[in-house]
Order: C-alpha cells, then structure tokens, then sequence
C-alpha cells in the first residue's frame, strides 16, 4: 500500500485479554498514487493465540475502540 512508511511517538497500551489500544505518528507516501500522509493515528487490535485477528487504524481514538467493539460484537454472534 505504501512506498515509505516512517513511524514515531508510537503508544501501545494493554486493553484486557488479546486487546491492544494506541497511537502513532505516521508519515508515508502512498504506493499507486504518491499522496503524502503525516499525521497522527490511533489503533486497536485484537490478539487471539499468535495471531492478530483485528486492527483498526482511525484518525479519532473513539473511532478506532468503536471499530474494535463492532468487530468483537460480530465475531461474536
């Protein structure tokens, strides 16, 4: 997706069981169309075993714990 990609002010944070929460700075160009990004992203992952089953990558923190809780509430039903 991305030709460059260069991260700073990376946050991780424990969010319960297989449950990660975060933010870094990221500054990439993009593969096909060469847009410049810089700007800060939060994260959110769900770990089950060794693998990471979900990530969200939002500009908004609530928007990136909210993707994460749709995604568990599905999985889970």
């Amino acid at each position: 997706m991305f030709d460059e990609i260069a991260l700073s002010d990376v946050r991780l944070e424990h969010d319960g069981p297989g449950r990660v929460t975060g933010s870094a700075h990221m500054v990439a160009r993009g593969g096909s169309s060469q847009v410049p990004i810089d700007g800060l992203f939060h994260l959110a992952w769900v770990l089950a075993g060794e693998r990471w089953r979900f990530m969200a990558v939002k500009l908004q923190p609530e928007a990136a714990t909210q993707a994460r809780r749709d995604w568990e509430q599905a999985a889970a039903a």
